[in-house]
């Protein structure tokens, strides 16, 4: 038997991410298929990547939290990652290759590719803010 390889500490962070956001991500590629299109769910889960995201970049770790994150304009950072993040969500079948037309598509294989996105996209908007000290609750 071979052994592991051992996670570098960044690698280690970035599956912890992917851990947290996996499940909404599954659930937000099955509110687009077809059959089952939720436009709730989509919202739902689109701010809830997006606040986990915001959470992690922040330091936080309730992402409940993350309306405390402002930009020194006043706005909420989660609802900048969350535009920024829309050239993937609005466009799952041309950026990611989801087929939208699938009632049953193996969703579990576009979790990655998925993440993938969404983080460099987010991570592109969040290196062009310019963020308050957190305010407290």
């Amino acid at each position: 038997m071979n052994a592991m390889t051992p996670l570098t500490a960044e690698q280690r962070l970035e599956t912890a991410l992917l851990t947290m956001m996996d499940h909404h991500i599954a659930r937000y590629l099955m509110a687009n298929t077809k059959g089952r299109l939720s436009s709730g769910e989509k919202a739902d889960k689109h701010i809830i990547l997006s606040n986990i995201y915001v959470c992690n970049r922040a330091g936080l770790i309730d992402t409940d939290g993350a309306h405390r994150v402002q930009t020194l304009d006043g706005d909420f950072a989660w609802r900048i990652v969350h535009d920024a993040t829309q050239e993937l969500t609005d466009y799952l079948d041309e950026v990611i290759g989801f087929p939208l037309d699938n009632e049953r598509p193996d969703t579990f294989s576009f979790i990655r590719p998925f993440f993938d996105e969404f983080i460099r996209l987010a991570d592109e908007a969040w290196d062009k803010l310019e963020i308050k000290e957190l305010r407290n609750r």
